[in-house]
């Protein structure tokens, strides 16, 4: 979006200077990582539109993009004022016809499979909340994104950036090639196809549509479900019982955190309310947290000696709180040293990775199934700030990798083809894929061919 992933350590991970965990599946988060990312920089959707994404890119109009919805964004005046899209798509009955169909649809497809999954004994993820999730962005999603896209496709905005996130959302709970998984991509294919031919008929600007993914899936085995335990409870294990340890596996701690750290930050916006609704809020916000207030996981104790298990799918970032810096391997097996030898003896880990005390990255351990040269990409995040002070992946057997989350598909980290990610790129493209070998290698191609033009096109109208 930017053309700066610096500091970027994946899906998840630790700031320890500043006690701060870093998740994008919480919208304060994406908005405080897209603020230092952009600092300086122009984004490539400026003047567009964003949709289902973790950043705006410097679009106009995001809808449903994560970095928006953090407290301090909810009531901004742009933001509501893009609402229009939601009016646009109630009022146009079709639409919202056919997205109740949909939503009957895919509630029966949802019972039919966990039915089918439960009656033959096949593996299968704790349904959970799930099927709300799916149609959610299965359906839901799926068809204001859509709707919005083809929308601003006729009003001419110069560039459009949406995700569509139902197969990635049921190859994690069903597989990447289970059938259902499947199904719901040739859907993604239907509204790409409208999306195509609302393109082709364009009388006001020609379009140019790239289709990609930023990953692909690798078949996975939870960890708990092959060795009976999480990877905290094997950490804890190996190490004084009284050591607190938080592991963001557990759904539940990691609703829990989120939902703490958003009303944290709505509770420092009712300071600039009257009184009256401030109190109110305090009284809501202890109603929700009062009942295991010490539950609340991830949160920094200067007091207590912690261990916080930053899990991304296949790949976990490990760190400890005696220290604010990087803590060396050495002195880590020096503390504990039964946990370093039931890491390094444990099957279910291919790779441990840290930094020694000279500050240079240290592969302690490497899985056999894996190209010798990811260790260059491995050896580049052990020495980033604010990596683990352990970093961990699940071992790999040429087909299948071991989650640390409980997902039957993974992807960030080295294995399979979570690592083959596509790009399709229009007739006659210029973009030659062979010289891109970071994603902000992109970014260059974009600006200059799109982005550049905005400014000038916006004057030109006016």
């Amino acid at each position: 979006m930017y053309g700066n992933n610096s500091g970027v350590l994946g899906f998840r991970w630790m700031e320890k200077k500043k006690g701060l965990t870093v998740t994008f599946k919480e919208a304060a988060s994406a908005a405080r990582v897209e603020e230092e990312v952009s600092e300086g920089r122009t984004g490539i959707l400026k003047g567009g539109s964003s949709y289902l994404n973790l950043f705006t890119g410097g679009a106009e109009r995001s809808v449903f993009t994560l970095s928006t919805f953090a407290a301090k964004n909810i009531f901004q005046k742009k933001k509501i004022g893009q609402l229009d899209i939601f009016l646009l798509f109630i009022l146009y009955v079709t639409n919202l016809l056919r997205t109740v169909a949909y939503i009957f649809i895919d509630a029966f497809l949802e019972f039919g499979e966990w039915f089918t999954l439960s009656l033959f004994n096949k593996r299968r993820r704790r349904e959970g909340i799930f099927p709300l999730i799916r149609l959610i962005n299965n359906v839901i999603f799926r068809e204001i994104e859509t709707a919005g896209a083809m929308t601003d496709i006729v009003r001419g905005v110069p560039s459009i950036h949406l995700t569509f996130n139902g197969y990635d959302e049921i190859s994690h709970h069903r597989g990447p090639e289970f059938p259902g998984s499947f199904r719901v991509l040739r859907g993604i294919d239907r509204k790409i196809r409208k999306i195509l031919r609302a393109t082709d008929s364009c009388k006001t600007r020609e379009y140019d549509v790239y289709i990609f993914s930023d990953h692909g899936q690798t078949p996975s085995t939870p960890f708990t479900y092959k060795y009976g335990e999480t990877l905290s409870g094997l950490i804890q294990r190996a190490t004084p019982e009284d050591l607190e340890i938080s592991e963001f596996n557990a759904p539940q701690e990691a609703v829990l955190y989120e939902g703490w750290k958003y009303m944290e930050e709505l509770r420092l916006l009712t300071l600039n309310l009257p009184r009256y609704f401030y109190n109110l809020f305090e009284k809501i916000r202890g109603w929700a947290l009062e009942r295991e207030p010490e539950r609340v996981p991830f949160i920094w104790k200067e007091e207590k000696e912690q261990v916080f298990v930053n899990d991304s799918g296949p790949l976990s970032q490990i760190y400890f709180n005696f220290r604010r810096e990087k803590i060396a391997l050495e002195e880590i097996g020096n503390k504990y040293p039964e946990l370093m030898d039931s890491l390094m003896e444990h099957p279910g880990i291919g790779v441990i990775a840290g930094c020694s005390h000279n500050g240079k990255a240290v592969i302690m351990k490497w899985d056999g199934n894996l190209a010798k040269s990811d260790k260059a990409l491995f050896i580049s995040l052990a020495e980033a700030e604010n990596s683990g002070d352990i970093i961990v992946q699940g071992a790999y057997d040429g087909e299948e990798i071991i989650n640390f989350e409980e997902q039957l598909s993974g992807h960030g980290g080295l294995g399979g083809d979570q690592n083959r990610p596509f790009f399709i790129v229009p007739p006659g493209c210029s973009l030659d894929l062979s010289t891109i070998t970071n994603p902000t290698d992109l970014y260059t191609f974009f600006f200059n061919n799109y982005t550049s033009h905005v400014g000038q096109e916006q004057s030109d109208e006016r």
